[in-house]
């Protein structure tokens, strides 16, 4: 079933809601989806960045890839079950 929306652009409210860490590194990382991510038994924090490194399961051009995001201070870096670092989407080598 499909839904339509009849509102215009212009009616539409737009959310104040920040976006959330996991779909910040998706598009950073242009993955197709985050899986579940995990530091022992906690789970990767919606918004505020806590250090740590929080294991997860990537999905991109339907390959599953398990690796981890790591945290420290402001900065994030996603690296592969190898320890070498996933460039950013908008970065070149």
């Amino acid at each position: 079933m499909a839904f339509t929306s009849l509102a215009l652009p212009s009616h539409t409210p737009r959310s104040s809601r920040p976006t959330s860490l996991s779909e910040q590194i998706i598009k950073t990382w242009n993955l197709d989806d985050l899986g579940e991510c995990r530091n022992g038994s906690q789970k990767l924090p919606k918004s505020r960045l806590k250090d740590g490194d929080w294991k997860c399961i990537t999905y991109t051009d339907s390959q599953r890839t398990e690796l981890t995001v790591h945290i420290k201070g402001n900065k994030v870096g996603l690296y592969k079950a190898d320890g070498k670092a996933l460039l950013a989407a908008n970065r070149k080598d």
